[in-house]
């Protein structure tokens, strides 16, 4: 064992010994990246360089705003709340444990992913392992909106994701989706009116009512078939203040009035007419009371609503106080055999 008399000199050498383990080590990490590297594409030399200096979060097992809503919202709250953290750069997702994952919650993920990208956050992420649930987020229409590679059996899908921004859309976008949803439930492209004014009643709500006037207006809607089981799920998500926050701010003194006392009843008493509108036309407030009789008249089935911290499971009449709130507006419902296929209005 060498001893020192110099304490100086001990210290310059011991200091010389770290400068030199470290650099070994160095040499190593850049000779083992090198070596994982050899023979990748630029795209996924990339990938790796991003993973390795991104903050890390991981989706839920099953990751289904219907099914498991808690996790669900408490994943996309935490994807969000990188945005007020001005050391962050970039983010990646992992998607490698999920083992479902519904088109409702892919969509809901696209919002979030939508606004880091507006603060500058990059975003990168990795594919399920599970390979139902990869083929579920392939055939979603994920990728028309995040760089990825889709599989060539799954590049032809009836599935879609739409987005769209300040203005509302008009009939002749929205009928193009009805008829083809018609046709797998049914095999034929019936027309729907209720169903084409159900869509565009949510559109110009989230316009008109979901936010503040200095922000823009986001809506997202997916629509997943299932040919096998003759069936379409129909997910609508805006990214507004949510049901109960613009009644809370727009109707605090008719809530007192009604002595509602908890989000719950404020939710279930929108959707009752309860409150009406402010301007007194006859022809508004009407928006969430349509939606409650297009399911009660049979026009759609299994509606499910999600506002701020609240679930409205309407087939069964209860709501549910989730843990973790939402900022916006989801509705999810489906078309199947069970629904009325066409009336003249």
């Amino acid at each position: 064992m060498r001893t020192w008399k110099n304490k100086q000199k001990r210290r310059q050498y011991q200091t010389h010994v770290r400068e030199l383990k470290s650099t070994r080590r160095r040499k190593l990490w850049i000779k083992t990246k090198r070596q994982k590297l050899e023979g990748k594409s630029l795209k996924q030399r990339e990938f790796y360089e991003a993973k390795r200096y991104a903050e890390h979060i991981n989706a839920p097992d099953e990751f289904s705003i219907n099914r498991n809503p808690n996790e669900a919202f408490k994943f996309i709250a935490s994807l969000k709340g990188y945005k007020n953290r001005s050391n962050v750069k970039a983010v990646f997702i992992s998607l490698r444990k999920c083992t479902y994952i519904s088109n409702g919650a892919i969509a809901l993920m696209i919002s979030a992913i939508k606004e880091l990208k507006a603060v500058g956050i990059k975003v990168s992420g990795s594919y399920p392992l599970d390979k139902a649930a990869r083929s579920k987020l392939e055939k979603s229409g994920f990728f028309n909106f995040v760089i990825g590679y889709v599989s060539e059996e799954n590049e032809i899908t009836l599935n879609t994701i739409i987005q769209q921004g300040v203005d509302v859309v008009d009939s002749a976008a929205v009928a193009p989706l009805v008829l083809k949803a018609m046709n797998v439930v049914w095999g034929q492209p019936f027309r729907n009116q209720r169903l084409q004014s159900l869509l565009i009643e949510l559109m110009a709500n989230t316009v008109n009512h979901a936010f503040t006037s200095n922000k823009r207006s986001n809506w997202y809607l997916s629509i997943s078939s299932d040919q096998s089981q003759k069936k379409v799920s129909f997910t609508f998500i805006d990214n507004g203040l949510g049901i109960n926050r613009t009644l809370n701010v727009k109707f605090v003194e008719k809530i007192k009035y009604l002595f509602l006392t908890s989000e719950e009843q404020i939710l279930k008493a929108a959707f009752d007419g309860k409150f009406g509108s402010r301007t007194k036309e006859r022809k508004r407030g009407r928006g969430l009371p349509n939606v409650k009789k297009c399911f009660t008249e049979n026009y759609i089935s299994n509606l499910v609503v999600i506002a701020n911290n609240v679930k409205f499971d309407f087939k069964s009449d209860t709501t549910q106080c989730l843990q973790y709130e939402f900022e916006g507006t989801c509705y999810y419902w489906e078309l199947d055999l069970n629904c009325v296929s066409w009336k003249i209005l």
